[in-house]
């Protein structure tokens, strides 16, 4: 029975995963877009721009990095509902919280990566980043690139702090809803 059980949380894992790391990535880019105010970054992609792409890439990549730590949760919400842990209606609750922590995971993610390159375009008085992205520049767009990933591999550890807050804990939640 244990190893049904097994199969069936790998089974939701994925499912969720897939589900959730493709809402996210549209999610991040919708963000990021709205962020980087001159560049409409899918019209650049259209015109074949090597450097946005780059860019796009890194920043994908990134919040699948960072969502990656936070998508075990939905793993564990699954082996206490077998495990009786979890009656239907906490089951309910732990699956609400596990995406609205996803969606502020994502959210944070976008907002601290665009604010990283905001801060890399301050320091480097002689380059601005996103003007020389949008002219296709190859280099920059790798500068940039590596600088998202960096940050995200970093907020790996910030994020599993967010994961361990009271609030996304969804026993805190079982006197307050008579669950």
């Amino acid at each position: 029975m244990e190893l049904i059980y097994s199969v069936i949380v790998l089974i939701m894992q994925i499912f969720f995963g897939a589900i959730f790391g493709v809402a996210s990535i549209y999610l991040s880019l919708r963000c990021f877009d709205k962020m980087t105010g001159g560049i409409n970054e899918m019209k650049e992609l259209k015109k074949g721009n090597v450097a946005i792409a780059i860019v796009l890439v890194a920043l994908m990549g990134g919040i699948g990095l960072v969502l990656s730590t936070g998508l075990d949760q939905f793993g564990q919400i699954f082996i206490n509902v077998f495990s009786s842990k979890y009656s239907f209606p906490l089951f309910l609750v732990a699956m609400v919280l596990a995406v609205v922590e996803l969606l502020v995971v994502v959210l944070i993610s976008v907002f601290v990566i665009y604010l990283s390159i905001k801060v890399l375009d301050t320091l480097t008085e002689e380059i601005d980043e996103l003007a020389e992205l949008k002219k296709g520049n190859v280099a920059v767009g790798l500068e940039v690139g590596v600088v998202i990933l960096v940050i995200s591999v970093i907020m790996i550890g910030a994020i599993q702090g967010i994961e361990r807050l009271p609030i996304f804990d969804p026993l805190s939640y079982v006197g307050l809803l008579g669950l």
